[in-house]
């Protein structure tokens, strides 16, 4: 699939970034593309550095104890992850391709580089953790009160971040992200479609009033 680094300049967290320090990051990155089931890393490796999604998805999967991994998350294009091991430790989560996938990768050294050359490279760094960060904690304060349905509402809009109205999610993924089963991620997806709010497709889900869903979600 074609791509350019214009692709990359306006992802979300790119896009936010003086044009001098983008231009430095894609500079230290390179193209990887990913089969069906290739990781991209292991929980606890300790090789640190970012990546963006081009084209494709991504599990993001984390061990809910000694025998347990559960998806977190799910990456579209867009979406940048990581970090540098001068700002963490080894690697907090697994990922790897749901589907045929194509990322831009930039390894810690090449980040280092970056950042002796560029200084403030470290300050979007550090604004990309941050961001990982808050996102986390927002999550886990919604996971706690939230009902299903606004479980379902804010999951639909965290995916749907950088990308069409049309968000590529299973009923199945949908449920694993809200810790429900697929029948009743399905009935409450149901409820939202009687009000206007969605439409269910296979393998996606059509976002038709997004305020609502915001509303609903009590997102910002």
């Amino acid at each position: 699939m074609a791509w350019s680094h214009y692709d990359l300049v306006r992802s979300p967290w790119l896009s936010r970034q003086p044009a001098s320090v983008a231009e430095a990051l894609l500079d230290a990155g390179r193209v990887q593309r990913l089969e069906a089931g290739q990781w991209v890393y292991g929980e606890g490796d300790p090789d640190a550095g970012l990546f963006a999604v081009i084209s494709g998805r991504l599990s993001v999967e984390a061990a809910a104890g000694p025998e347990r991994t559960v998806l977190i998350d799910i990456l579209h294009k867009g979406a940048w992850l990581g970090q540098s091991a001068e700002t963490g430790g080894p690697r907090l989560v697994t990922v790897r391709a749901r589907s045929a996938a194509t990322l831009f990768l930039i390894p810690d050294a090449m980040l280092k580089r970056a950042g002796h050359n560029r200084p403030d490279v470290w300050q979007a760094v550090s604004n990309l953790v941050y961001g990982q960060l808050q996102n986390a904690v927002r999550m886990v304060a919604r996971l706690l009160t939230a009902s299903p349905a606004e479980l379902i509402a804010l999951r639909l809009l965290t995916l749907a971040e950088g990308q069409p109205p049309f968000v590529a999610v299973s009923q199945s993924e949908l449920g694993e992200l809200t810790g429900m089963t697929r029948k009743a991620a399905n009935a409450h997806l149901a409820l939202l479609e009687e009000q206007g709010l969605v439409k269910r497709a296979y393998g996606k889900v059509l976002l038709l009033d997004v305020e609502r869903l915001r509303g609903m979600a009590g997102a910002e």
